[in-house]
């Protein structure tokens, strides 16, 4: 792998002294710094925290790799720093490609291969069940958001109270307590050769049902969440263009595949769908992103 070294430290790892280079800064979130590194010739991955307030939710987050990994492909675990401030973990470095590059250099049967890849992945989830009360998590997640979408200047955001207030109602007892994934976006997918992919930055939080990651990835694709640096923009290059076409395809046959085998779970999409975009509205402050969060929310079909 190409790469120029932009930092190098010197660490015992594994009770070895070794020199760390820090080969490339990824672009972390929720409160991360996020590293691609090198310790000779054996490449990896450190997620540190960017504060000690972060911290718990780190370690939370590990503990959810590891447990997923039993479940569906996450990189493997393979040192913690917790007694390190900030604290930090390392993962294993998986090579592949992302969607964009996925999508403009296979075949276009490769995207009903991965339709039937994910859902063997939903099925996992669904078997693996957990202790939650999801009907006390949800009212607390919404009543985080019913101060942000008050206080909010945007008129667009403001107009959607009442569609917070019908889901304030909702009963979101009926959905199962399951194993997931927490944030899962194209982005947050890598592709393999082998036709099977990885699962990268899983997420803490109590909302713990494998709907939220049906919720989440077919949301994803109604507004182009991932593909958003090229797919909001005006001019589109003809790239862009195939890349709108297989994204709009993929949305439609993986929702009939899931209509399909998690009948279930369709008519609670639209809810889940909208809780998913406004959990982004607080960390939202370009015009644009508002306003196209707060239009897809306003479409969805939610009784109010």
């Amino acid at each position: 792998m190409e790469g120029v070294a932009r930092d190098r430290t010197c660490e015992y790892i594994s009770g070895r002294a070794v020199t760390l280079e820090i080969v490339k800064k990824l672009n972390g979130h929720s409160g991360c710094q996020v590293d691609l590194c090198r310790d000779g010739a054996n490449y990896f991955i450190r997620k540190s925290s960017g504060s000690a307030s972060y911290g718990p939710r780190l370690m939370r987050q590990v503990e959810k790799q590891q447990r997923l990994r039993k479940i569906i492909p996450v990189p493997q675990v393979v040192r913690c720093y917790f007694d390190k401030n900030p604290i930090s973990y390392d993962m294993e470095f998986i090579q592949g490609l992302d969607f964009r590059q996925a999508c403009l250099s296979k075949p276009m049967s490769w995207i009903n291969v991965f339709v039937e890849c994910m859902c063997t992945h939903f099925k996992a989830l669904e078997g693996a069940a957990v202790k939650a009360d999801l009907q006390s998590a949800f009212k607390s997640k919404l009543v985080s958001l019913q101060d942000v979408l008050y206080a909010h200047q945007a008129g667009k955001v403001r107009a959607l109270i009442p569609v917070l207030e019908a889901l304030l109602a909702y009963d979101f007892s009926r959905l199962p307590a399951t194993a997931s994934h927490g944030d899962l976006t194209l982005e947050n997918i890598i592709f393999k050769g082998d036709g099977d992919v990885v699962f990268i930055d899983v997420l803490d939080g109590d909302l713990e049902s494998f709907w939220m990651d049906i919720a989440k990835i077919t949301y994803d694709l109604e507004i182009a969440w991932s593909l958003r640096s090229s797919l909001w923009q005006s001019d589109h290059s003809p790239d862009d263009r195939l890349l709108r076409m297989l994204s709009r395809y993929l949305s439609e046959e993986l929702g009939m595949v899931i209509a399909q085998k998690f009948p279930e779970a369709v008519p609670h999409l639209p809810a889940l769908k909208a809780i998913q975009a406004l959990r982004v509205l607080p960390y939202s402050h370009n015009e644009q992103t508002i306003d196209k969060l707060a239009s897809y929310v306003a479409k969805l079909p939610i009784p109010v």
